[in-house]
């Protein structure tokens, strides 16, 4: 399961640092207008990464991202952790 939640880091990574007129980065950040029917999960998988990476204790995440060689040794260790 840490390997899945790591290749989500990965992508996550990876969009981010993508420029601001990519459509994946786009549909990425869009946010839709209306809410979701009752059925549905609240959760989307970018809510998922981001409270793996408050788990990973990472403050500055936006940041490493963009480094492709710093967010690469980010998704090494979260493979390693068992909390995720």
């Amino acid at each position: 399961m840490n390997y899945v939640k790591a290749q989500r880091l990965s992508w996550f990574g990876y969009t981010n640092r993508m420029p601001e007129t990519s459509i994946v980065k786009r549909i990425h950040k869009w946010k839709p207008f209306t809410g979701r029917p009752a059925v549905r999960p609240k959760s989307r998988w970018d809510n998922d990464v981001k409270n793996d990476l408050k788990k990973m204790k990472l403050v500055k995440w936006a940041e490493q991202a963009q480094d492709r060689s710093k967010w690469k040794a980010v998704v090494e260790k979260a493979k390693t952790l068992s909390e995720l």
